[in-house]
C-alpha cells in the first residue's frame, strides 16, 4: 500500500524484485484506452548516496484491464544499514490525450550484520610454476558488517593444508576505509606432481567464524633444468697465414 514500509528486509548485495499491478480505471462502459504507460521504480541514496531507477517498456491498457509489471534491483554490496525511499511512478495517455498517473512511496529497509567479511578479490601469480615453487596471493576483503573487525585472520590453503596465514587484520565498518587488501606469499611442496591444484583463500572472525571464502587453481610443472653446453670455436686461415697475431685477432 502507499507510504507503507515494505515487510521484508533487504540484505548488502541482495536482489530486490518488485511486482507492480497496474490498472485502468476507466469502465468497460466508458471504453477509454489508455496508451503508452510506463513504470519507474527508483531507489533514493542506496548507491553511494546515488539513485537505483528501474523502468518498465512501454504498454498500453483497454478499459477496466490491469498489467502487472516485474522490475528487479541487485543492491549495492557496499550500502549503509537502514531505511530508503522507494518511489514507484506510473504514466500513460488516455485516447483523449489527457495525462493519467499514479504515484507511491514506500520505505525499504536494509539490515546488516553484525559481522560480515567478503572478498572482493583474490588472485594468484604466477599461474603456474615449476623450479620456484613460490608463489603470491593478491587479495581484497571488505567490511560490510556494523562493527569494525580488529582481529580477523587469513588463511590460505590446499589440499595438504595451510599454505599461509595472516592474523590481526583490522578494517573498519561504514562505507569509508572499510577495504583491506594486500598480499602474501606461500610455497607449493616441493613432492608436488605436475597437475593443476586448488588454492582457497578463507576470511575469519577473531571468534574464527567463517566468513568467506575464494578459490583458484595454480599448475605445477616438471622443473626441467638446462645445462650448458660448451661452444666449440674453429678457426679457418691459409695455412701461409697462420702467426700468432692473426690467431689473436681472430680470437677477438
Amino acid at each position: 500500500a502507499n507510504n507503507t514500509k515494505i515487510s521484508r528486509e533487504a540484505e548488502p548485495a541482495s536482489e530486490v524484485e518488485l511486482k507492480i499491478t497496474v490498472k485502468n480505471d476507466f469502465t468497460k462502459s466508458e471504453g477509454v484506452d489508455i496508451e503508452n504507460i510506463e513504470i519507474k521504480a527508483t531507489i533514493k541514496d542506496i548507491a553511494d548516496d546515488d539513485d537505483l531507477e528501474e523502468e518498465s517498456k512501454e504498454f498500453d491498457l483497454s478499459a477496466g484491464n490491469d498489467k502487472t509489471v516485474t522490475l528487479k534491483f541487485n543492491l549495492p554490496l557496499d550500502v549503509d544499514d537502514g531505511t530508503f525511499d522507494v518511489l514507484i511512478e506510473a504514466d500513460g495517455i488516455d485516447e483523449n490525450g489527457e495525462g493519467q498517473g499514479q504515484f507511491f512511496r514506500l520505505e525499504l529497509e536494509v539490515e546488516k550484520e553484525k559481522h560480515d567479511l567478503r572478498f572482493l578479490s583474490f588472485d594468484i601469480g604466477p599461474a603456474t610454476i615449476s623450479c620456484n615453487r613460490r608463489a603470491s596471493a593478491d587479495y581484497e576483503i571488505i567490511n560490510i558488517g556494523t562493527e569494525d573487525e580488529e582481529d580477523a585472520v587469513l588463511e590460505i590453503k590446499s589440499d595438504s593444508g595451510i599454505l599461509a596465514s595472516k592474523q590481526d587484520i583490522s578494517i573498519d565498518a561504514g562505507t569509508d576505509d572499510n577495504i583491506h587488501s594486500n598480499s602474501i606469499m606461500f610455497k607449493i611442496d616441493e613432492s608436488a606432481n605436475n597437475g593443476i591444484y586448488p588454492v582457497t583463500a578463507s576470511i575469519y572472525t577473531d571468534e574464527g567464524r567463517l566468513q568467506d571464502t575464494k578459490t583458484k587453481d595454480i599448475k605445477v610443472e616438471d622443473c626441467i633444468k638446462q645445462i650448458a653446453k660448451k661452444e666449440e670455436v674453429l678457426l679457418i686461415t691459409p695455412k701461409e697465414q697462420l702467426t700468432t697475431q692473426s690467431i689473436k685477432e681472430q680470437i677477438q
